[in-house]
């Protein structure tokens, strides 16, 4: 859809369908949506579009303009019940066959603008994907969206929400070595202490993972330094020498000395005999 307002009304007018499918069950209002085409979005709605049909997929228009960034089509949708004109009410937290909605869509690429909207709108700012309990929060921090993460928590967000395998938004920020993210979930208060369905930290992803200054962080700010979890493995790459300073220089205040092994990563090397382990004192 090129979005040309006066061909869209020229063909409404010669009677074409306004929810016609094409051959990938998409609507025209769906491609108003994903590409941005507000004008055209609003007519197709006055007409009477479905603003809650949905495509093969499970998605609405709602979903594809705010996994795009649309966000003043978003607002055509999301306001659709308040224009006399139209004739159904925007289903806002409506999932797609994948679980999602489309603050779930919007946070997972980084709208914070659309994500805002959808909040302020009445979107559930916890809704969760129904087989990995995962929220908008979890998709943003763990693509270190640190703008739409703010928003989520303005809008009261559950910080220390658990996805089916027990991990926050801090486990998986630690994880994917967002700093920025990892920084604010702190200063917003997240539970430092809170641990996966494994045992383990975001400290301990942080580290695993190579993540020098999300260490650096999380030990900065009281995070529990955790015991020795993998005696059978040794990291095989190098890189890993600013993590392993930055548990050394937090040893004093864990009480305890940090094994390299804390921090290594999971890799199949033969068995070792554990006496020959370095340990820092």
């Amino acid at each position: 859809m090129k979005g040309g307002f006066e061909e869209v009304r020229r063909l409404i007018l010669d009677g074409e369908e306004v929810d016609k499918r094409n051959s990938q069950g998409s609507t025209a209002l769906h491609l108003a949506a994903a590409n941005g085409h507000a004008g055209v979005a609003k007519l197709l709605l006055q007409y009477g579009a479905d603003v809650n049909f949905k495509h093969t997929y499970g998605s609405t228009a709602l979903h594809w303009a705010a996994a795009n960034g649309h966000h003043g089509t978003v607002l055509v949708l999301i306001n659709a019940d308040r224009d006399k004109d139209f004739t159904l009410d925007c289903d806002i937290d409506a999932k797609n066959s994948s679980g999602y909605t489309a603050l779930h869509e919007a946070a997972a690429n980084g709208h914070a603008q659309v994500a805002k909207a959808l909040c302020e709108a009445g979107a559930e700012a916890d809704v969760i994907k129904p087989e990995e309990k995962e929220t908008p929060l979890h998709r943003a921090a763990q693509n270190g969206h640190a703008a739409v993460v703010a928003a989520l928590l303005q809008a009261g967000a559950d910080i220390n929400a658990l996805d089916k395998r027990f991990r926050s938004a801090l486990h998986r920020a630690s994880k994917a070595g967002h700093a920025d993210v990892v920084q604010l979930l702190l200063i917003k208060g997240a539970d430092k202490n809170l641990r996966e369905e494994d045992g383990n930290t975001p400290t301990f992803f942080g580290a695993r993972s190579g993540h020098s200054d999300v260490v650096g962080i999380l030990l900065e700010a009281g995070m529990p330094c955790q015991e020795p979890k993998e005696w059978a493995y040794i990291k095989q790459k190098s890189g890993l020498v600013n993590v392993t300073n930055a548990f050394m220089n937090a040893s004093e205040e864990c009480g305890r000395g940090v094994s390299i092994l804390d921090i290594a990563q999971p890799v199949e090397v033969p068995k070792i005999d554990e006496r020959l382990v370095p340990k820092y004192q």
